[in-house]
């Protein structure tokens, strides 16, 4: 399950509109790379790297500015695609699953379901 994990962490930050969802936050809050790096533990340099795709972060470092920024995992990635055809019924439930659930839980949640479409899509 980590491997998946961190495939899902590197396809989120390689991917632009997911950076432009954080930046997007980030200025809603008037929060700076610098400060983020700093409350979330990490050089400014790091934070500088991620968000230049240069390296990509540990999944807990993503969880923890998720947190810092009161994002969900699982609405950032439905905004980046929301794609799978779902009903708007089927979808509303998976929300408020997915809201039920910690960022780590929605992320792991949400890898299964992708491993399982994958599967589904190769048979």
């Amino acid at each position: 399950m980590k491997d998946i994990n961190n495939i899902n962490v590197a396809y989120a930050w390689n991917n632009d509109k997911f950076i432009q969802i954080i930046k997007k936050r980030m200025s809603d809050l008037n929060m700076t790379q610098r400060e983020l790096a700093k409350k979330v533990g990490v050089t400014p340099v790091s934070m500088s790297r991620y968000f230049s795709k240069e390296r990509n972060p540990r999944k807990e470092i993503t969880y923890k500015i998720f947190d810092i920024l009161d994002l969900s995992y699982a609405d950032v990635m439905y905004e980046i695609d929301p794609s799978i055809p779902v009903s708007r019924y089927a979808r509303s439930k998976l929300i408020e699953i997915l809201n039920g659930l910690s960022d780590e839980e929605q992320f792991e949640l949400i890898t299964v379901m992708e491993c399982w479409a994958n599967y589904k899509k190769s048979k």
